[in-house]
């Protein structure tokens, strides 16, 4: 499952209905054949479908993957390229039966009858929420696997949702009893990090590899060597393609090899606005009871949020919608809860023309105050309660308090 278009499905229940067939026409490897679900990667690695014994091929060289227009191809970063009809591509959409050229290896790619046995679609998988077919079909994915031991990879952009795909595969799996530790591998400090690789690897739960494509080359060679003899299921998230920086020397292959028995991808949102609305809906869903604060949104403000861009994926419309809801006038949200814009608006008129930095930031204190007095007025003294509504983390929501003189300590 990867980034992009996937095939249009109507409804869950249904199945994925194509497979992608590659074939080696030519080459040191000529005869050699795979066929995968959706997508497939061709390279040395043994974790490719289409594993090649030439030389001038990247360990995962390019990746092919069904879609509704024919067969996006993506070269992955490879060392000598990806060709079609002489032509080097970095993406390109070909046709069914088309062929490419890698290395000294020519493969023919074409679609093939999805396996009937393919999992239904299915509307969420833990916290997650979705109304995309891709999503769903993704969810149905990590269900399958959540049921296996094998190590899984989970890459998506910042705020996508990883790390609660994470803990859903754990909640899902048989080890649901068993313990969920987290390690952050941006932010472990070298003198402990055997220490606590060592202890997390041995137990019986899931361990989640957080930032693993943030780890650093003497960490990530201990890291491979626990791993080694680790009895816990390992749950990587990454915020890059580990493939790619496999190909660069970036990852080391034989890690990759050990965390990556299965890999799933969760495309931005940008890519899926009919996830929108039910994210919203989840969203609102999800606020505590006792808070006072809006449990519905208009047509139209969900239309507004439906064309917004999320710079910081499904986090940041999270963060949009539990602020507005926080500061909604009524019971439902309308357009005018939403938009900041039509703040700065409002006091352009009421203002003298000044330098924009300052008149920026006399719109931005505006809004900080009007907002933390509304989520004060719900949450009270309560910090940790007005930290999860509003996103904010303690330190800095307790340091905007006493800014705006909301808080004395």
């Amino acid at each position: 499952m990867s980034e992009g278009e996937t095939v249009t499905l109507l409804r869950s229940g249904a199945v994925l209905p194509r497979a992608i067939k590659l074939t080696v026409v030519a080459g040191p490897d000529a005869g050699a054949t795979a066929t995968a679900p959706q997508s497939a990667v061709a390279g040395r690695a043994k974790q490719a479908d289409l594993v090649l014994t030439d030389a001038s091929v990247s360990s995962f060289h390019v990746e092919m993957r069904v879609t509704i227009h024919g067969v996006e191809v993506r070269d992955l970063d490879s060392r000598n390229g990806t060709f079609f009809e002489g032509a080097r591509i970095a993406r390109a959409t070909l046709p069914p039966g088309a062929s490419i050229v890698i290395g000294k290896t020519t493969i023919a790619i074409d679609q093939a009858a999805a396996d009937e046995s393919e999992s239904p679609l299915l509307a969420s998988f833990g916290a997650l929420v979705a109304a995309s077919s891709e999503m769903q079909a993704l969810f149905a994915w990590l269900e399958r696997i959540a049921k296996s031991d094998v190590a899984v990879v989970v890459e998506g952009p910042p705020g996508s949702g990883k790390n609660l795909a994470a803990r859903a595969i754990h909640d899902a799996s048989n080890r649901r009893d068993k313990s969920f530790a987290t390690i952050d591998c941006a932010a472990l400090p070298s003198e402990v990090a055997e220490r606590a690789f060592e202890s997390e690897a041995a137990g019986d739960g899931t361990l989640h590899l957080d930032a693993i494509d943030e780890l650093s080359p003497e960490l990530s060679a201990i890291l491979a060597r626990t791993l080694e003899s680790a009895r816990a299921r390992v749950v990587s998230t990454s915020r890059r393609e580990l493939r790619a920086l496999v190909n660069r020397g970036k990852f080391r292959e034989d890690l990759y090899a050990r965390i990556a028995q299965a890999r799933v991808v969760i495309p931005p949102l940008a890519s899926r606005s009919e996830d929108v609305a039910p994210l919203v809906r989840h969203f609102l869903a999800a606020i505590p009871e006792g808070v006072q604060a809006a449990r519905e949104v208009s047509r139209e403000a969900l239309a507004d949020l439906t064309r917004r861009n999320y710079p910081g994926d499904v986090r940041e419309l999270r963060g949009v919608v539990e602020r507005a809801a926080m500061v909604a006038k009524g019971s439902i949200i309308g357009p005018a809860d939403l938009a900041f814009a039509q703040i700065v608006a409002a006091g352009a008129d009421e203002r003298d023309v000044a330098p924009f930095k300052d008149a920026k930031r006399s719109i931005v204190d505006a809004f900080e105050r009007e907002y933390l007095e509304a989520l004060v007025g719900r949450t009270g003294e309560n910090l940790s309660r007005a930290s999860i509504l509003s996103g904010l983390d303690r330190h800095h929501l307790r340091e905007l308090l006493r800014k705006h003189g909301l808080r004395k300590s």
